[in-house]
């Protein structure tokens, strides 16, 4: 087996050696790193996404909403404190 591998060593080494090849190769070896990187960063800001608070993950017309909400609910207990107080 080991004379075997030998003789492949002894083909390669006798062929001219392409750089274009070779470019090509680490071209596309470089494409695929960044690749990996760039699924890293997704992970990663999917991630950060998730740890937001409540208010950082709704948009802004749901905050609208949910303000609107609350301002009436203010309003609603303050007219019912006002009734039972005979205020009104």
């Amino acid at each position: 087996m080991a004379e075997e591998n030998y003789e492949l060593e002894d083909e390669t080494l006798s062929e001219p050696f392409d750089f274009e090849d070779e470019f090509d190769r680490l071209r596309q070896k470089t494409a695929r790193t960044s690749a990996v990187y760039d699924e890293m960063e997704l992970e990663e800001e999917l991630e950060m996404e998730e740890n937001r608070s409540f208010f950082g993950r709704i948009s802004a017309g749901q905050r609208l909403i949910l303000l609107l909400l609350l301002l009436v609910d203010i309003v609603v207990i303050a007219v019912g404190f006002m009734a039972i107080f005979n205020v009104i």
